[in-house]
C-alpha cells in the first residue's frame, strides 16, 4: 500500500490548480474519494463550471482556505493494484491483475491480428523503419 502525505495548504493549492478528475488520477483515486477527503479536512473545492470559465477566460472566484487551529497532515492510502490500473476497461484491468498474480501464465499472440490496437500498429511501423535502415546501411 502506498501512502501520500500532504498538508491542507498543499492539497488546497493542488485542488485549485487543476481539475479534480486530473488530480484524482495522479493520486490513483476516484474524484469522489478526493472530494470526500477535501470535505473531511474542510478544504473548499472549485464549484461546478469553474474550469469551463477559466477555459473561456471568464472571471472566477477562489474560495479561501478556512483557518484550522491544529493543522494535521493528510495521509492518502492507495492500494498498489490501483496504482497500476485505476481507470479504464474493467476487463483489461482484470486481465492485468491475473497476469500480475500468475507468473506461470504464458501469453500467446497470433501472428496476424484482426483490428490491432493503435500502439501495435505504431510499433510495427517503427520496427519496419528500423529494419529498412539496417538493410540500407550494410
Amino acid at each position: 500500500m502506498k501512502t501520500f502525505s500532504l498538508t491542507r495548504q498543499e492539497l488546497y493549492e493542488q485542488v485549485w490548480s487543476k481539475p479534480m478528475i486530473t488530480l484524482a488520477n495522479e493520486y490513483s483515486l476516484s474524484d469522489n474519494r478526493l472530494r470526500k477527503i477535501c470535505k473531511k479536512y474542510n478544504i473548499p473545492i472549485p464549484p461546478i463550471g469553474h474550469w469551463q470559465k477559466i477555459q473561456f477566460n471568464k472571471k472566477t472566484t477562489r474560495i479561501p482556505l478556512p483557518k484550522k487551529e491544529n493543522e494535521e497532515e493528510i495521509k492518502i492510502n492507495v492500494q498498489d493494484s490501483k496504482l497500476i490500473a485505476n481507470t479504464g476497461n474493467p476487463i483489461k484491468n482484470a486481465v492485468a491483475e491475473k497476469i500480475k498474480n500468475n507468473s506461470s501464465l504464458i501469453l500467446k499472440v497470433a501472428d496476424r491480428l484482426s483490428k490491432p490496437d493503435y500502439i501495435i500498429l505504431k510499433l510495427k511501423q517503427i520496427l519496419r523503419r528500423k529494419r529498412f535502415q539496417n538493410l540500407t546501411v550494410h
